[in-house]
């Protein structure tokens, strides 16, 4: 089924240009209005499960806007309009691409207007009976290889806005942002939705695995930065990037080489400036294969091996946060699993100390003469909204233990087992690198064929050290979630942000760790919350540019199919690497 415009895709410039305007009418006395952030607000999760249902299933799912204020209804229409001619249409060109809106369209893309074709189209019928004559004009621009070629095909070359023009007064009543490609993306069996707003950056929806559901929504919810050093004002330097300055807003524009390689399909961002007029981020994101060594591999007896290779799709963004650059990756790989990474460099923060001093800094290191990098962690808080096999999903921890000697049971003490214990209530809870530990989020309704057991998925945590702060400081305080490695919370729309909707100097935490202490049932629609982090003390090599460090989460299927759903990637034998090898050299 295609659908124009899907819940969750991420505002148009039109839509965002649309709520500024209403914002500003509805406060007809201030003169200036200082807009923040105007993103999407995501649908009830309740009313999206039947609409996924039905897309996913090739149903026709009627969608109706009942936002107009008026009943419109199907009646000819009061005046009619003459047929257009050439003139008309020359004219239309000239006064086009001459008006100052479409000039300065014109230099956003760094082109001139010798090199952009205006082609008007009749305007065609909508809701609107405002009695003007209007004309779609659609634009492109020649080849830019060639670009005194006036007869190339310039349809190779679409522009991504579309100017509405009214005729005899010639002014342009709007300027339609072009959907450029859906939001919908399929590759390796792999299925899913690529939203982007100023506060979380990159965002997923509906991300699904040869055809079955896994996950509603993905995302980073946020990350807080806390510095050791205890003298004022150090005490009190710390940051939720996200909620302080947003991910989105700080995203980098995406460039083919070091940042992207490959064949790349980049995303634009459109996000809102402080008088709420719509803006493009471009190539906020980046799309891209790439190989991932071995797959799977064996060698039998005869010594014949046979593997297949692994290729990974990867989505990319990356922002700059004052000093630190962060790149944030999610990989699908062939055979279901998922992989949340970041990788943070940049240039550490740093403090005067004296030349001659020979005081040991104790709360960092000596980077460079007269300079010192304070100790610091990177605390970071995944939200992670499943949809295993569907919805009405629980979770469960899983703990590796050995089993005690028993004369009966255990009588050599080698044996292990598996200790499950179902998450019914929303709460905190603990990584044990002991144990083993991890978190299966199952579907109770779904039975596996072979396990008879529910279906799953499982969660692999990056283990780490959590905040070091003092139990009665702001640190902590402010950055609570950064306490305990996994939340627990019944699902709740107005839920995002694990520290709180608003981060600037407050006082007291008002997110996760609240609404896990509610201890809510939660009745098949957990939300589960994983905080990770990494410890900074300063090296001299990480100055005056750090390599960078890098942390990774796993999601994977964990008894969801029947088999390897990697097996049926084709694989290679020795010969056929052999001979690949061999053809590579000669063209070297």
């Amino acid at each position: 089924m295609s659908i124009d415009h899907h819940p969750f895709d991420p505002l148009s410039k039109n839509e965002i240009q649309k709520a500024s305007q209403l914002i500003c009418a509805a406060y007809p006395g201030n003169s200036k209005i200082d807009f923040r952030s105007i993103s999407l607000y995501e649908p009830e999760k309740s009313e999206m499960i039947s609409f996924l249902e039905a897309e996913h299933s090739g149903k026709t799912l009627a969608i109706v806007d009942v936002t107009m204020s008026k009943l419109i209804e199907n009646t000819l229409p009061d005046g009619t309009f003459a047929n257009v001619t050439l003139a008309d249409a020359e004219n239309v060109i000239e006064h086009c691409l001459s008006h100052p809106s479409i000039v300065k369209e014109i230099e956003r893309l760094g082109l001139t207007r010798e090199s952009v074709v205006c082609e008007p189209w009749p305007y065609g019928s909508d809701n609107v009976d405002d009695g003007k004559l209007k004309f779609q004009c659609y634009m492109f621009t020649h080849d830019p290889r060639f670009p005194q070629n006036k007869d190339g095909n310039y349809y190779a070359f679409p522009l991504d806005f579309s100017p509405v023009m009214e005729a005899w007064t010639w002014d342009i009543l709007d300027i339609m942002y072009l959907p450029q490609h859906p939001n919908n993306w399929s590759s390796s069996k792999w299925r899913f939705r690529v939203g982007f707003n100023l506060r979380e950056g990159l965002v997923l929806h509906d991300v699904r695995f040869d055809g079955r559901p896994a996950f509603y929504r993905l995302a980073l919810s946020d990350m807080f930065v806390p510095y050791a050093d205890p003298r004022p004002p150090f005490h009190r330097k710390s940051a939720f990037d996200f909620g302080d300055a947003g991910a989105g807003a700080t995203a980098n524009s995406l460039e083919l080489g070091c940042d992207c390689l490959g064949l790349i399909k980049y995303f634009n961002g459109i996000l809102a400036d402080g008088d709420g007029n719509a803006y493009v981020k471009r190539n906020v994101i980046c799309m891209h294969e790439q190989d991932d060594l071995i797959r799977w591999k064996h060698t039998v007896p005869s010594g014949r091996a046979i593997g297949a290779r692994s290729r990974v799709l990867i989505l990319q963004t990356m922002s700059t946060l004052a000093n630190y650059e962060y790149i944030f990756l999610w990989t699908f790989d062939q055979a279901g699993g998922i992989g949340f990474e970041i990788r943070a460099t940049g240039i550490m923060s740093t403090q005067p100390i004296p030349l001659d001093s020979t005081e040991d800094y104790k709360y960092g290191n000596i980077v460079h003469p007269g300079v010192v990098a304070p100790s610091h962690q990177h605390i970071f808080c995944m939200r992670i909204d499943p949809a295993v096999d569907g919805h009405g999903n629980e979770v469960v921890q899983s703990d590796t233990v050995a089993m005690p000697y028993d004369e009966e049971s255990n009588p050599y003490g080698v044996g292990f087992i598996v200790q499950k214990t179902s998450l019914l209530k929303a709460g905190s809870y603990d990584s044990d690198v002991s144990k083993g530990r991890v978190w299966l989020i199952t579907n109770p309704s779904k039975e596996h064929p072979v396990t008879r057991r529910s279906v799953a998925w499982k969660l692999h945590p990056h283990n780490s050290q959590m905040l070091l702060a003092g139990e009665k400081s702001l640190h902590k305080a402010r950055g609570a979630f950064s306490v305990h490695q996994l939340f627990l919370t019944k699902y709740n729309r107005h839920e995002l942000y694990a520290p709180g909707n608003f981060t600037i100097q407050s006082r007291k935490e008002n997110g996760v760790v609240s609404w896990a202490n509610r201890k809510d049932d939660l009745n098949g629609d957990p939300v589960i919350w994983h905080s990770f982090g990494i410890t900074h003390i300063p090296r001299t090599e990480d100055f005056p540019v750090m390599p960078i460090a890098k942390l990774q989460v796993k999601l994977e299927p964990n008894n969801f199919f029947k088999a390897n759903p990697a097996i049926d990637v084709p694989p290679i034998s020795d010969e056929d690497m052999v001979s690949f090898e061999e053809d590579v050299l000669r063209k070297l």
